[in-house]
């Protein structure tokens, strides 16, 4: 192991964040949609300055034997790669890995290389095929408008028939004039299910009342504005059902030309007006700080759905009924968090894991586990830790949570730069505590932005993700089967 310069890591401890200076790891042993590049706002850190003041010094090492040369025992890896293939290079980072279960027991797994969507259709056996997904001629989705920059932010998978696959794809395409233009629906197809086209209000600089009439319609006895400001889509497969989630800015103006605002967070099935589950005032007219972003769901066994999106800095989530209408209340969890992702955990529990911005370019994992037949959301999430010494390691970002074959639990996860570090993963229990030693998927030199781990009928593990070649982003599998090594056996010094 190599060591490098001192670093600061906010850490957890007794329910209070502190800062502790360690020794960072500039090399180990060999082991989505939303953008990466934006920051959490200041104020949704959360750091404890006191603790900060009073963190402790490092201690200089004054014993000559301590500086002497260690022998570390030679450990085998934890995992057996048995399997490795590049499949194509141009993958789009916005656009990440959106996986799919199908009824057959392959897995599909969304992307786009360049602008094209594309699925990776994986069979139990770790063979697979990457396909392109079919395009209706004269869609929005078949050609980038002249003066556009398309953004393609989720592809995911809905309808899988031998290698022939239809897919939802959300994509927005900006001009230089400030115009976007907003669709989530099927690719096959120019039946958008959300979209907007235009100009966003909060690009209008104080508009007269003569050019505000023709933005709103008529509602009822209200005049009303509605603006499409993020969707995702989602699929289940089991129940062959789409559906999309999406933050719409709704404004409601009144007779002497003011505007009330609110943010409404919806869903939409396709059919009739999308159904509002939960919405917000927004203040002192902050129209572009209000919106549920990075929306994620899940199906539950018991015909219910989990659904989780960012909002205010925070993250919200909450049980939708078989109708998508709310059941109970949303649960709002401090912290900011990134993308999160939700997957099944022995078919009886679903597992969310997200990771929390924890100081600058900081972050640190966290995760719920609720029941599929009576679903009651945790009062606080587990602080998930990947190794024995909790706290005290590199930032950890953007998780993937799969159980394979066996019956054990792993969580992939980027280690160092956020969407720019090594891939590592980490055995742990029902609690999110490692109980064992990673297993780090890239080299030290190469970089991953995504990761999905899909498991395998003979116990093994298929990790899907994008590696960062340099000139274009690689989309990789490694099959692997790993066996979990306890601390007790390895010196604490080989991690």
């Amino acid at each position: 192991m190599k060591l490098a310069a001192m670093r600061k890591i906010v850490g957890l401890v007794h329910g209070q964040f502190v800062v502790l200076s360690i020794l960072s790891c500039a090399a180990c042993s060999r082991k989505s949609g939303e953008p990466t590049t934006a920051s959490p706002p200041a104020s949704a850190i959360a750091v404890n300055p006191k603790a900060q003041a009073s963190a402790p010094a490092a201690v200089e090492n004054t014993n000559p034997a301590a500086s002497a040369p260690v022998a570390v025992p030679e450990v085998p890896p934890v995992c057996k790669v048995e399997s490795k293939k590049v499949w194509v290079a141009g993958a789009n980072k916005l656009t990440g890995l959106t996986d799919a279960q199908l009824p057959d027991g392959r897995i599909a797994i969304g992307l786009a290389v360049g602008n094209q969507p594309e699925v990776l259709l994986v069979a139990a056996n770790a063979k697979g095929s990457l396909v392109k997904v079919p395009l209706t001629k004269g869609s929005r989705l078949a050609s980038v408008p002249k003066g556009a920059s398309r953004y393609m932010m989720r592809v995911t998978p809905v309808k899988v028939e031998g290698d022939t696959v239809n897919a939802f794809v959300d994509f927005e395409d900006r001009y230089q004039d400030k115009r976007r233009t907003l669709v989530c629906g099927p690719a096959d197809s120019t039946d958008n299910w959300v979209e907007f086209d235009g100009l966003p209000f909060s690009a209008r600089k104080n508009p007269k009342p003569e050019e505000l009439a023709p933005l709103f319609h008529a509602e009822g006895a209200e005049k009303v504005y509605n603006e499409i400001a993020s969707c995702r889509s989602f699929t289940n497969h089991e129940r062959a059902e789409t559906w999309i989630l999406g933050s719409v800015l709704h404004g409601v103006l009144a007779a002497d030309n003011s505007i009330k605002w609110h943010s409404n967070f919806v869903v939409s099935t396709g059919k009739g007006q999308p159904k509002i589950i939960e919405s917000s005032e927004v203040k002192n007219n902050s129209l572009d700080d209000e919106h549920y972003e990075v929306p994620v769901s899940h199906a539950l066994r018991n015909g219910s759905y989990l659904v989780a999106a960012r909002h205010r800095g925070a993250l919200l989530a909450g049980v939708l009924g078989p109708d998508k209408s709310l059941v109970g209340n949303w649960m709002h969890y401090t912290g900011y968090p990134t993308l999160p992702d939700m997957a099944d955990d022995a078919g009886d529990a679903l597992v969310m894991v997200t990771s929390f911005a924890m100081g600058k370019d900081e972050y640190g994992l966290r995760a719920m586990r609720v029941n599929e037949d009576k679903v009651e959301l945790p009062k606080s999430l587990h602080v998930v830790v990947t190794d024995q010494n909790a706290g005290t390691g590199p930032s950890e970002s953007d998780p993937d949570f799969a159980r394979d074959a066996a019956g054990q639990r792993w969580i992939a996860h980027i280690e160092g730069e956020r969407s720019n570090g090594q891939l590592a993963l980490a055995p742990i229990d029902k609690n999110f505590h490692a109980v064992g030693r990673s297993f780090t998927v890239t080299e030290s030199d190469e970089k991953a932005t995504a990761a999905r781990v899909v498991p395998l009928k003979d116990k093994g593990l298929l990790i899907v993700f994008l590696r960062d070649a340099g000139k274009a982003l690689e989309l990789i599998t490694e099959e692997v089967h790993c066996k979990v090594e306890p601390y007790s056996k390895i010196d604490a010094g080989t991690r």
